[in-house]
């Protein structure tokens, strides 16, 4: 790998093919002079996403194929439809797709149910199964606070910016039906 002089000794020949491939992605070939180091390494959690690479593959394809949460409720509180125009496939030639539909505690701070409905690529289905899950028992002010950092904690990888955009469109989705209010007569 061109710009990257590996500088550990105890490493399997696979090993260090393994590493410097993940730390080429990672870090863009931005190492200091190029000289790859134990801080550089350390700094970037390289041994732990190599560990993980092939569960957060396997969670993501779990999760999109076999989505938790997914379904239509009879009667929500609120819900909410959002589409990513910018992810675009064979599957979803108008983006990715997600329709939210939320039941809340009695006073209206508690997400008691969430169900979901949509297609589009693996991150935004498996994003979406993923923070429905979380949503579950959380309150309405914790979940409108989750930022990228929360998003990519639970997705289990860094995301870029468009990425992102897939990952948490159920939870724009979300703050929307909860700006929107209401939707059933009952509520």
């Amino acid at each position: 790998m061109r710009g990257f002089r590996d500088t550990r000794d105890s490493q399997t020949t696979s090993e260090s093919s393994e590493i410097s491939d993940t730390i080429h992605r990672r870090c863009r070939y931005s190492t200091d002079r190029g000289l790859l180091t134990s801080r550089t390494i350390l700094s970037m959690r390289v041994p732990s996403i190599i560990m993980n690479n092939k569960f957060v593959r396997e969670l993501l394809a779990d999760h999109s194929q076999s989505p938790r949460n997914y379904g239509e409720l009879p009667s929500p509180d609120v819900e909410a439809a959002m589409t990513n125009p910018q992810c675009v496939g064979p599957t979803h030639p108008e983006g990715d797709r997600v329709r939210l539909q939320v039941v809340l505690s009695d006073d209206g701070t508690t997400v008691e149910t969430v169900r979901f409905t949509g297609d589009g690529c693996t991150l935004s289905q498996a994003g979406a199964s993923l923070l429905s899950e979380q949503m579950i028992g959380a309150s309405v002010s914790e979940v409108v606070e989750w930022d990228s950092e929360y998003i990519e904690e639970h997705v289990g990888m860094d995301l870029t910016p468009s990425r992102l955009q897939c990952a948490e469109l159920i939870l724009t989705a979300f703050r929307q039906a909860i700006e929107d209010g209401p939707t059933n007569p009952s509520s």
